[in-house]
């Protein structure tokens, strides 16, 4: 199967049965962001989360779940997100800065939506930070 063959039927499969999944790199698929959060509920393990140039999804709706009744994110301490090349936008860092504090590696690159308003709320609550790639 081609990387860009690996859909939300796979994220689902992975979450059921990789518990103790900790890296994943799925760049350049087909990936939802409904898939992404199949695969987070079942790996609270998983820190290092690779989504380069998965065009099919939102980077905030992929780790936060927003519902009627609440706001949820999910348990993962996540030490290592890449985003380049994605939608990724200022509210995104709003929600990264605030639920993923244990954040040290950022890769935002060619995130054209991302302005000094997102970074600086990265730099706010992401204070494990050592290295982060900007737009």
């Amino acid at each position: 199967m081609a990387p860009q063959d690996i859909g939300d039927m796979a994220m689902e499969a992975m979450g059921i049965f990789c518990n103790d999944l900790k890296i994943l790199n799925v760049s350049y698929s087909c990936v939802t962001s409904q898939g992404i959060q199949l695969l987070l509920e079942g790996t609270p393990k998983l820190y290092d989360l690779n989504v380069q140039h998965c065009d099919h999804m939102t980077a905030r709706g992929a780790l936060v779940v927003i519902t009627p009744d609440e706001t949820k994110t999910f348990r993962n301490k996540f030490k290592r997100l890449n985003f380049a090349n994605t939608n990724l936008r200022n509210g995104c860092c709003y929600w990264l800065s605030k639920s993923y504090r244990s954040l040290e590696d950022l890769d935002i690159s060619n995130c054209d939506e991302v302005s000094d308003a997102g970074i600086i709320e990265l730099t706010r609550g992401c204070k494990r930070l050592k290295r982060i790639i900007c737009p």
